[in-house]
């Protein structure tokens, strides 16, 4: 598919089939997130990956009990989260700010130090959404579906990103 065709048609998907990806679906997602842009070449991020149903049960249960039990954001429904449960591919992208604040604490890069106050921008998040684009317009170019949806994992018993 073109790239414009790509843009075009990239869109959020509430719903998805049961059915199973095609094989290596979620490498070549994951291969396409690697080329995002990554500030001091830090890379600092990394995914979760849950594939198929069994993989993933967990996490939708963690967040249908949240939502249940009022722990999301004012708007959440939890009939959303039965609809994205069916969903057989789910990355989490974590972004790591030590990664970054230790980088750049490097001689080359010229901060005196690894205090997150010298830095204007938490390039750790703008990196880490750049990946998460690059998933989306890949997802489009598979010819899938997909939902970038977040959560706050103070709120959400049972995830734990550290």
């Amino acid at each position: 598919m073109e790239f414009t065709e790509v843009i075009k048609r990239r869109r959020m998907f509430r719903q998805f089939t049961s059915e199973p990806l095609p094989p290596g679906t979620a490498d070549r997602l994951l291969q396409a997130a690697e080329r995002a842009p990554s500030a001091g070449f830090s890379q600092g991020y990394s995914f979760l990956v849950l594939e198929g149903a069994e993989q993933c049960a967990p996490l939708w249960k963690i967040l249908a009990d949240a939502t249940d039990a009022g722990g999301g954001t004012a708007d959440e429904d939890p009939a959303e989260v039965v609809a994205l449960s069916s969903a057989q591919l789910v990355i989490v992208p974590l972004a790591c700010k030590d990664v970054y604040l230790g980088r750049y604490a490097q001689p080359d890069k010229g901060l005196s130090s690894d205090d997150e106050s010298q830095w204007i921008i938490p390039w750790w998040y703008v990196d880490t959404g750049f990946t998460a684009l690059l998933i989306l317009l890949a997802v489009t170019d598979e010819g899938l579906g997909a939902q970038f949806f977040g959560f706050d994992p103070r709120t959400v018993s049972g995830f734990r990103t550290q």
